[in-house]
């Protein structure tokens, strides 16, 4: 039984080579020859010397560390392999790394410990997923639970009442902005929800601001950088005020900004 073989390479985390992720053990010694071959390094069984002439500065350092003689810069490959003993003080010296062992010993338990520690980490791998896929159900849960109260909420409210509170705020608007915007209560919806909760339409009413001395665009600046900030909807030259989103102790702050704005104080 052999007890310890060379490894070309340990790949984790593998797509390639077959289905799912896997762990791909590169083993020295395969008996093909295939054209399309990707790993000629690994058709020897034992263990070798390559050289990267692309790295190699040719700084000759190589050649004092050589008790064989087996460094030859007139070859292409730099290596007599015929007198060439393997000692790997080439190796240890090349500042480039030009010069490198191809293939790692590892005992059949060494190898057998990697494997078992990658099972662990597939494992834990799969156990995340699982965790993932349940925070995802629950959120989705409480997303829908949380739209399926606040339709419900809404459907206390009867028509009438939202078509009331509307023009109620409409006609504070009024008192407080004639003469500086033109003042009407529009159909739209409001929309709940966003990120990962799913966004839903409530059909609502809206005030619709028409300034008469400066553009929708910079009123809605000034509006932003007002204390607090307020964010308001622009649709073409309308800004666009959601009662749903505006309590009413929040009214007499949305006249005082804009009332504010005009005056220039």
């Amino acid at each position: 039984m052999i007890e310890k073989t060379y490894i070309v390479d340990i790949k984790r985390n593998a797509l390639d080579d077959g289905p799912g992720i896997r762990t791909l053990i590169f083993f020295k010694g395969c008996p093909l020859s295939c054209v399309w071959c990707q790993n000629p390094e690994a058709k020897s069984p034992f263990l070798e010397l390559s050289f990267d002439k692309g790295e190699c500065s040719e700084c000759m350092v190589c050649l004092t560390s050589c008790d064989q003689n087996a460094i030859n810069f007139g070859y292409d490959f730099r290596i007599d392999r015929s007198i060439c003993n393997l000692c790997g003080l080439c190796v240890d010296i090349c500042p480039n790394s030009a010069l490198n062992f191809v293939g790692k010993e590892y005992s059949i338990e060494e190898l057998m410990k990697i494997v078992e520690q990658e099972k662990v980490a597939e494992n834990t791998i799969e156990q995340a997923r699982r965790n993932a896929e349940e925070t995802i159900k629950t959120a989705k849960e409480k997303a829908n639970k949380i739209i399926m109260e606040a339709k419900s909420v809404d459907s206390k409210k009867s028509q009438h009442e939202i078509n009331k509170e509307s023009e109620e705020k409409k006609r504070r608007l009024k008192e407080e902005l004639e003469g500086q915007c033109e003042i009407e209560v529009v159909n739209g919806h409001s929309q709940m929800g966003s990120g990962s909760l799913p966004a839903q339409d409530i059909p609502t009413k809206l005030i619709s601001l028409i300034p008469k001395s400066m553009s929708a665009d910079a009123l809605g600046y000034h509006l932003r950088a007002y204390e607090p900030p307020i964010f308001i909807r622009i649709v073409k030259d309308e800004l666009l005020l959601d009662f749903r989103t505006i309590r009413d102790d929040e009214i007499k702050i949305v006249e005082q900004a804009i009332r504010g704005i005009f005056s220039g104080s």
